[in-house]
């Protein structure tokens, strides 16, 4: 069991990142006052970066999304194997924490829906602003949780959006097994 966020320290020597941590992106994070968190920002932010690293595909990435909702600022997300980044903006004005996370938890679970566990970063985006992204050989378009937030959409109709979105399982299942 890990101890508390604001009681995790790293050597007083170092500044690297504790042995959780996949990538040295939250080392800067620790470099201050012998790592130790000393925000509420800081360890609100390390708690974030665990949750949604893994639909992330990376810290770094994870990082990127909840730095970037939670200051309105350009998003960058980029896939080990790609050499190209997807960059997106999003169109919401920043945001506190649990708002970041409803976002999160909708784009994901909205791709969790199509069976997408392991997202690559273009279908982040989709799930994120909008647009069509391929579940086995169909075509799905996705609305955009970060677009119909925008658009004073509540949650609600937001997570109904995604539940639409999605083709019918047993489809989903006729085309996985069609495919070798």
């Amino acid at each position: 069991m890990e101890p508390p966020l604001d009681t995790v320290r790293t050597s007083t020597a170092s500044a690297s990142p504790p042995a959780w941590s996949a990538d040295e992106a939250i080392a800067p994070f620790y470099a201050a006052g012998a790592g130790v968190l000393r925000t509420t920002y800081d360890a609100e932010l390390v708690r974030l970066t665990r949750q949604y690293a893994g639909f992330a595909g990376s810290t770094r990435n994870a990082l990127n999304l909840i730095a970037g909702l939670r200051g309105g600022n350009a998003i960058t997300l980029r896939a080990e194997e790609a050499q190209e980044d997807v960059v997106f903006r999003p169109p919401t004005a920043p945001m506190g924490w649990s708002r970041v996370q409803r976002i999160l938890n909708l784009a994901r679970a909205g791709l969790a829906s199509l069976d997408i566990e392991a997202p690559q970063p273009q279908q982040i985006a989709a799930a994120l602003m909008g647009g069509t992204i391929c579940v086995g050989a169909a075509a799905v378009v996705l609305p955009g949780v970060l677009s119909m937030h925008s658009a004073g959409i509540d949650w609600t109709r937001i997570a109904h959006a995604f539940a639409l979105a999605a083709p019918p399982p047993g489809l989903r299942h006729r085309q996985a097994s069609s495919h070798p």
